[in-house]
């Protein structure tokens, strides 16, 4: 909702902006096209960047967050797609065990509300986490992405970090000096 309330904001603004350019010039106040132009191609670029932005909010994925530095595990990028896109079907599957949903583990994110995440011990997750993979189909990014969550989790639990799971869209990317704070690579 935030990003459509963003979106709406900046088509305002853009359509405000070739309102004052292009009226003026189709009622005859001006004689020249030149801030018609600007603010036609103003507007353009206002609009692809909504659409654009609009269209990588709708990629979507889930990561795990780290109270500390775990060091020794890689998670590479993008991950988490198929946790996102498979994370009602997940969340049945823990039910159905009576095991904790994954989206139980999962934080407001703090660069959106301010406050801290909320953390849980991995050994929460853990059993969650071998119970999918048990019904993941081998090689598909679903097992695949549920083989490196519970890797992590395995390396949080033996140097006593706590985790939490954020859902995250490709159209709020941040930048690596965030990304490296939020995974724990202090600098």
């Amino acid at each position: 909702m935030s990003t459509l309330r963003h979106g709406g904001r900046l088509l305002l603004f853009g359509g405000a902006v070739l309102a004052c350019t292009v009226g003026p010039t189709l009622l005859g106040w001006w004689d020249a096209t030149l801030p018609a132009a600007i603010g036609a191609a103003f507007f353009a670029v206002v609009l692809v960047s909504v659409v654009v932005n609009l269209g990588l909010e709708l990629i979507a994925s889930v990561h795990a967050y780290f109270d500390r530095r775990l060091g020794d595990v890689e998670i590479p990028w993008p991950n988490g797609l198929a946790l996102y896109c498979e994370s009602a079907r997940l969340d049945a599957l823990a039910r159905e065990a009576g095991l904790p949903l994954l989206s139980e583990f999962e934080s407001a994110d703090d660069l959106d509300t301010g406050s801290a995440p909320t953390w849980h011990p991995p050994e929460l997750a853990l059993p969650t986490v071998g119970h999918l993979i048990a019904h993941a189909v081998p090689g598909t990014r679903l097992h695949r992405d549920l083989l490196m969550l519970h890797t992590a989790l395995l390396s949080a639990r033996a140097k006593n970090a706590r985790f939490c799971l954020l859902v995250q869209s490709w159209g709020r990317g941040t930048n690596a000096d965030i990304e490296s704070h939020r995974r724990g690579s202090f600098s």
